[in-house]
C-alpha cells in the first residue's frame, strides 16, 4: 500500500451496480481485525472518525497494521460526501 493513498470510487464506475462489484470485490479480498476507534467528532452534517484496523490480504497473507481517517457529510438523511484516508503504520 503505498503512503497517504485516498480509497475513491473506482474510475469510470457509473451507477450502484458497478460500486457494488467493486466493494464485493474489496471484501473479498481483505479481512479487517483488530479494530480500534481512536476518535470520533459529529458536529451537524458532517463526522470524521480516526480508527486503527489490521488489514489481512486473502490473496497474498500479508498483515498490514493500517491507521484511517473517513471523512463522512450527510444531505438530507443521505451519504452526500465520503472519503477515507488511510496510512500503513
Amino acid at each position: 500500500m503505498a503512503e497517504g493513498v485516498a480509497v475513491q470510487k473506482p474510475q469510470g464506475a457509473q451507477g450502484l451496480e458497478q460500486i457494488r462489484q467493486w466493494l464485493a470485490m474489496l471484501v473479498k479480498a481483505f479481512r479487517l481485525t483488530r479494530f480500534e476507534l481512536c476518535s470520533q467528532v459529529i458536529e451537524g452534517e458532517h463526522a470524521t472518525v480516526h480508527w486503527r484496523v489490521d488489514v489481512h490480504s486473502r490473496i497474498t497473507g500479508v498483515i498490514v497494521p493500517t491507521e484511517l481517517l473517513d471523512l463522512i457529510e450527510v444531505r438530507g438523511a443521505r451519504i452526500g460526501s465520503y472519503t477515507e484516508l488511510f496510512v500503513p503504520r
